[in-house]
C-alpha cells in the first residue's frame, strides 16, 4: 500500500512539471499556435495571452534609470490613444534580470494602476513618470533664475507675489537661498 501511495505522489510530481500555470488570475485572450499532447515546447515560448482584471502598464527602463526605481513607488500614467486620461499607480514588479539590446541593458517594470477605465485596452502605448524622490517644502525654480554673487546663490523675486506668471510693475529683489540650488 505504501509503495502505491509513493507511486501516486511521484506521478503527481511528474504531472506538475508538464502543466502550464500563470502566476496570476486572468482571462485567456488568445492562444498561440497549436501543440499536440506530449509535444515539447521550448522555454520562453508564448503559449497564450492572459488579460488580468487589474490593469497593468508594462514598460522597460535602462540600467541607469532602473537603479532609482523601487517597488511601491508612485507613478503617473498617460495614454497616447486617450488624450484626456491620466491615471495613478505604483511600481508592482521589477525584473531582476535585464535583457541586452545593442549593448544597452533594459529591465521590465510593471506599474499597477489604481483605477480601472474601460477605455484602456491591452497593448496600448503609455508614458509613465515614476516618482523616485520627493523634497517636501522645496522651491523649484529654473536654473536660469538662480543668480550667483560673492560666492552665494540667490533668486530674484517680486515683493508680495506668490503666484506663478504674475505681471507686475515692481522691480525684482534678491532673495538669498538657505540651501544651494
Amino acid at each position: 500500500m505504501a509503495q502505491k501511495s509513493d507511486a501516486i505522489v511521484d506521478a503527481q510530481v511528474q504531472l506538475a512539471k508538464y502543466g502550464i500555470r500563470a502566476s496570476f488570475d486572468g482571462i485567456i485572450a488568445s492562444v498561440a499556435g497549436k501543440t499536440t499532447k506530449g509535444e515539447d515546447v521550448a522555454s520562453g515560448t508564448v503559449m497564450a495571452v492572459l488579460v488580468t482584471p487589474q490593469k497593468i502598464a508594462t514598460i522597460t527602463l535602462n540600467e541607469i534609470d532602473i537603479a532609482k526605481v523601487k517597488l511601491g513607488q508612485k507613478a503617473t500614467v498617460t495614454f497616447d490613444a486617450v488624450e484626456d486620461l491620466t491615471m495613478t499607480g505604483a511600481v508592482a514588479e521589477i525584473d531582476t534580470i535585464g535583457t541586452t539590446t545593442q549593448g544597452v541593458v533594459n529591465y521590465g517594470v510593471q506599474v499597477a494602476l489604481d483605477d480601472q477605465d474601460d477605455r484602456i485596452k491591452s497593448g496600448m502605448s503609455v508614458s509613465v513618470a515614476i516618482v523616485t524622490d520627493m523634497k517636501p517644502d522645496a522651491l523649484l525654480v529654473p536654473n536660469t533664475a538662480v543668480k550667483t554673487s560673492n560666492g552665494g546663490r540667490y533668486v530674484e523675486t517680486f515683493p508680495g507675489t506668490t503666484e506663478i506668471g504674475v505681471v507686475t510693475s515692481s522691480a525684482p529683489r534678491s532673495a538669498r537661498a538657505s540651501r544651494s540650488a
